[in-house]
């Protein structure tokens, strides 16, 4: 899920009812169990703001909020395209491949502007390092510290590409 740019939620008839037919939960519903494949990979990708586009298949009815459990409840508020066999199932599939292929255009200018953040980022960073450890005789301030903290917060560098940053300007020096 981490590497995806969307997840499609196929939801059949019994979707919402299916449950363990054996074992210790024996008759539970399975989106009931947090360690459910599917409910893991679906709240997964909710939690990380990827787009998730849950698919009716058939007669499948988009259950609502009361029937989710609260991890999954922002299911219920999207818009869920119907996959129905017959004649209309490629004008059926034709319009989600459209809607797939417009999230994954959006997928990848998201994706570019963020490049574009973090490489003017590492750029402010490697600026202010250099300035600092000139300044300080290998030594930066608290204030130092501060402010590349806040570049990486503005400019969304994780630590360990900072941490590249510090050691490459460090052994430069």
């Amino acid at each position: 899920v981490s590497q995806c740019d969307i997840l499609l939620a196929m939801i059949g008839e019994q979707w919402l009812d299916v449950r363990y037919k054996d074992g210790p939960r024996q008759g539970e519903r399975r989106l009931e169990d947090p360690g459910d494949f599917v409910r893991i990979e679906i709240q997964t990708a909710l939690g990380r703001h990827i787009p998730v586009i849950p698919v009716l298949v058939g007669k499948a009815a988009m259950p609502s909020q009361e029937q989710f459990p609260t991890e999954l409840k922002k299911l219920s508020l999207l818009n869920a395209p119907n996959i129905n066999p017959g004649r209309d199932f490629h004008h059926h599939v034709d319009g989600l491949i459209r809607s797939v292929e417009y999230l994954l255009q959006e997928a990848d200018r998201q994706r570019k502007k963020l490049e574009q953040l973090q490489k003017e980022g590492e750029i402010k960073l490697t600026h202010l390092i250099r300035e600092a450890l000139n300044r300080t005789q290998g030594k930066p301030t608290q204030d130092d510290f501060a402010a590349a903290n806040e570049i990486c917060q503005q400019h969304r560098l994780d630590k360990g590409r900072a941490s590249q940053i510090v050691l490459r300007e460090r052994n430069e020096d």
